[in-house]
């Protein structure tokens, strides 16, 4: 059985896996899908820390995005949608979990 993740682990280890696919990403070494891979353990839901994180709070896989630490931030924020689109925009990601971060730790 695996670990869980806490809150806080997720955040963390997000934002590092993050900052190492965007590097990645800058040098022209593959692309978004490819390094998600090579960043972040097969074992983790969809190579996702917070879906992996969702995944432990919710067990129906088609609603856990309720349960996504930026859907706990924010209502209804998903990583996939304009806004946050990880895919057109790594570096635009990975700037708006920061300051999300940042956000959810003032509010502790």
């Amino acid at each position: 059985m695996k670990r869980k993740v806490s809150l806080d682990e997720a955040w963390e280890k997000c934002i590092e896996a993050w900052e190492k696919i965007t590097k990645d990403y800058n040098k022209k070494r593959g692309s978004i899908r490819e390094l998600k891979f090579k960043h972040v353990p097969p074992s983790v839901e969809r190579r996702c820390w917070f879906c992996e994180y969702a995944a432990q709070q919710h067990k129906n896989r088609a609603t856990c995005c309720t349960k996504c630490p930026l859907a706990i931030i924010e209502t209804g924020l998903r990583c996939n949608r304009a806004r946050l689109n990880y895919l057109s925009d790594p570096k635009g990601f990975l700037k708006e979990i920061k300051k999300l971060n940042t956000k959810r730790k003032k509010e502790k």
